[in-house]
């Protein structure tokens, strides 16, 4: 009797451990489970965000120029906080050059797209001197983010060493534990930004990538509100979740100490021996997670069983009823086991994805998530073929060739397929595999499936919108390059006037000397040969020289210098006995004689005197007439020649090697009227430039915009400096005046479309947006230095060589 009571009683004990080591096995199970399920819920809200953050990349990768207006839109009809929730602002990074600082600032202040003010007191923060800023100029919503809406990311070394690693990589790339500046509760945040390259950029090299940034799409988080959104809220009151920011993944352990991005319950007392531990690679960055679960039901082993059972035991030991002992173990281990399956049957019919167990492409078991998205009931797909859910034997064939290929091989695979719904619509899904039971396919596989038709339509639509974007910059491009000619045109039409005078001149003098000309020819011809046949040999000769002096005459004088002249050398006539002394003295001053020669003297004394006279004069006036008429036909040529050449238009397209010094002086002769009363014209070219690869009558434009502005600017009198050199690496093309300057306050604008500073009518308001247009084309940029009463110089620079800076900038838009 002792005996059989000391067994039952053992075996009651035995049995009471066995159910205890049971409740801790299950509950552990549970615990490496829920563990599990939120790191899988924490990574599938990250990537669902990352593709978001892509989508953004795209619409800048197709339109860099994006406006706040066209960004907030994008936005909206993406609806990322309805579908993406959790992070706190999306915005866009942009990387300026040091140089581009003073027009980026310009340009953002001066951005209407959203308010009708623009942004007047934008401005980079905080200030510092850096070779290539990361402003952040869009952040939306603007709505408790405006502190962070123009903040310099290169001046915060955090910052900056991931917009770094992610411009080199090309990947998104998070932030380590930082304080956001548009958050003042001091909690936790980071931001993963995706670089974004200029369209069709080579990114095979590091310094390709370098060089083709454009910027990065960003998303700002609070760790404590991703976590809390993303994390099954049920679960959070069962355990303490503590997450770690480990460094980026690229580091070795240990290098930095780790970081605490969060504590579900920082004072909580955690159950000993119940914990867990995951990684998570965020943003090339290592989250290490810690999960220890608190006191409470869901993790709570029921210490009253096994003590039963051992009350049963010793029970069933006093009343020798081993047989009902035994038969009451069995059933509360039952009750637990129906229990256990009940929990994981809810867990797997609640999960808001497809899951099935297949084997031999037959599905032996599936959730209520599966068939709910096909359309069937499950007992409908239990026990069918997998075949049900492709539209035909070729697809189903294909389907599973590469599928179950890549699991025998890897173990797992992902893609994507088409299944067919039970009323026949088709079911764009994205498919996961993998085996029950690595290296055993013959035990079956494991699926899990979730519908991307919303993905699929979000992916359609931004391509809409992007064919759309396209076409409307195809349409400014084309009113771009109408804008453009047309400032040309009015230009040219500005010169009009100027050239008709300028050419007025020059045949104004042909027309006087063709009819000195005619009237000196007929002279000659009617006294000179009968003069010549009374004159001895000695004195044709003498008339010869005198003749001769008329083309050595030098500039011609004033009234003044030609009254003491003609004085001085009747004097010297008079002396020497020659009659009529001052009418001589006045034809020899004509012919251009400059003082007495003697051995003309018996020439001046001869009987025929008056008649000698008469005819040299008419002699030197062929030979002036003749002179004057070339000077004035070289002239005329020499506007003509610069008139072809500025108007002239350049179809092809093509680069083409230009002496900028040439350059400049075809202008400067269209302008030569303006220049030649009241203006110094002062030049400074340097020697030896080699020739400029440009578009040469687009430079032109440049040149007449800009001396024109100059001559209006200080009322066409005063000092117009035209400076040509070569400086690291660029041609320095430098137009300075003497007139009124630009006050501060409107430097910022001058090269806005449409604004001016003129009088209505006097100008469009087009040039210098034309101007800027036309050099950021050909790749370089425009400086200007100014100041009220001391005139004003802008100073073009253009890169040696400019080609691929102008099909760069012919990819992106058309100029002015």
């Amino acid at each position: 009797m002792l005996l059989a009571f000391a067994g039952v009683l053992a075996v009651a004990g035995v049995i009471a451990a066995l159910v205890a080591q049971a409740q801790q096995r299950q509950l552990e199970q549970r615990f490496a489970q829920d563990s599990q399920h939120l790191v899988s819920q924490m990574e599938g809200r990250l990537q669902s965000h990352f593709e978001a953050l892509r989508a953004v990349v795209g619409l800048f990768a197709v339109q860099p120029e994006l406006n706040r207006l066209q960004f907030q839109r994008f936005l909206t009809e993406l609806q990322l906080q309805q579908h993406h929730s959790g992070f706190q602002a999306v915005q866009f990074v942009r990387a300026v050059n040091a140089g581009q600082r003073q027009a980026f600032v310009a340009r953002v202040r001066a951005d209407r797209s959203v308010s009708s003010d623009g942004f007047p007191s934008f401005a980079i923060h905080p200030e510092q001197a850096h070779e290539l800023h990361y402003v952040i100029e869009y952040t939306e919503p603007m709505q408790g983010n405006q502190r962070a809406f123009g903040l310099d990311l290169a001046s915060l070394p955090a910052h900056l060493r991931a917009l770094e690693l992610g411009r080199d990589s090309g990947l998104p790339v998070a932030t380590e534990p930082i304080k956001l500046v548009q958050d003042p509760s001091g909690s936790a945040g980071f931001v993963v930004r995706q670089p974004i390259y200029h369209a069709g950029a080579r990114l095979d090299t590091l310094a390709e990538r370098r060089a083709a940034l454009l910027g990065f799409a960003a998303l700002v988080y609070r760790v404590d509100d991703l976590v809390r959104e993303a994390i099954d809220a049920q679960l959070l009151p069962a355990m303490r979740v503590r997450i770690h920011d480990s460094g980026y993944a690229s580091e070795a352990r240990g290098t930095a100490p780790a970081k605490l991005l969060f504590d579900s319950a920082p004072a909580a007392i955690a159950r000993t021996g119940l914990s867990a531990t995951a990684s998570l690679s965020v943003g090339e960055r290592r989250w290490d997670f810690q999960f220890e679960a608190l006191p409470g039901p869901r993790y709570q082993s029921d210490a009253a069983r096994p003590l039963i059972i051992l009350g049963a035991g010793l029970l069933t030991a006093l009343l020798a009823a081993a047989l009902v002992s035994g038969w009451a173990s069995r059933r509360a281990l039952a009750a637990q086991l129906a229990q256990t399956l009940a929990d994981l049957s809810a867990i797997f019919n609640s999960a808001a994805v497809g899951i099935e167990f297949v084997k031999d492409r037959r599905i032996l078991a599936c959730n209520v998530g599966l068939a709910e998205m096909l359309g069937h009931h499950p007992e409908e797909l239990v026990g069918a073929s997998t075949r049900v859910l492709y539209e035909n034997d070729q697809i189903f064939e294909n389907a599973g060739r590469i599928a179950y290929a890549a699991i025998a091989e890897h173990q797992r695979w992902i893609g994507e397929v088409e299944w067919v719904h039970k009323d026949g619509h088709k079911i764009p899904c994205r498919l996961h595999g993998s085996l029950l039971v690595p290296g055993q396919p013959e035990l079956g596989s494991i699926w899990v499936s979730y519908d991307i038709t919303a993905q699929k339509q979000a992916d359609a639509a931004l391509q809409t919108s992007l064919h759309q974007a396209e076409q409307a910059l195809q349409e400014l491009k084309t009113a771009q390059a109408q804008l453009i000619q047309h400032e040309k045109l009015a230009s040219l039409g500005q010169l009009v006037a100027n050239v008709a005078h300028e050419i007025n001149t020059p045949i104004g003098a042909i027309r006087s000397s063709s009819s000195n000309l005619t009237e000196a020819l007929a002279h000659c011809l009617a006294g000179l040969p009968p003069l010549l046949q009374q004159l001895e040999p000695e004195m044709q000769q003498l008339f010869i020289a005198l003749t001769q002096q008329a083309p050595q005459a030098q500039a011609p004088l004033s009234t003044r210098e030609e009254r003491a002249r003609v004085r001085e050398l009747g004097d010297a006539l008079s002396e020497a006995g020659v009659a009529a002394p001052r009418q001589s003295a006045a034809v020899l001053v004509q012919l251009g004689l400059q003082r007495l020669r003697p051995e003309l003297l018996p020439l001046l004394r001869h009987p025929l005197r008056e008649q000698l006279l008469s005819q040299a004069e008419a002699v030197a006036t062929l030979t002036r007439s003749a002179s004057n008429i070339g000077m004035a036909v070289d002239r005329v040529s020499k506007i003509v020649f610069a008139l072809k050449r500025f108007s002239r238009a350049e179809v092809s397209g093509q680069l083409q090697p230009t002496d900028l010094r040439e350059s400049l002086e075809t202008v400067l002769t269209l302008y030569q009227n303006q220049l030649r009363q009241a203006v110094e014209l002062v030049r400074d070219y340097e020697d030896g430039l080699p020739p400029l690869p440009c578009l040469p009558d687009e430079l032109h434009q440049v040149w007449s915009n800009l001396i024109h502005n100059a001559l209006q600017a200080m009322e066409h009198r005063g000092r117009l400096g035209v400076r040509l050199r070569r400086q690291d690496g660029f041609a320095v093309v430098s137009i300075s005046d003497s007139g009124c300057g630009i006050a501060p306050e409107l430097r910022a604008r001058i090269f806005e479309p449409f604004f001016t500073t003129k009088a209505a009518g006097e100008g469009s308001g087009l040039g210098l947006d034309i101007v800027k247009r036309i050099v950021d084309k050909h790749g370089g940029h425009i400086e200007l230095d100014s100041a009220p009463g001391q005139g004003s110089c802008f100073s073009v620079w253009l890169p040696y060589p400019a080609a691929a800076a102008i099909v760069s900038a012919s990819a992106g838009a058309a100029p002015g």
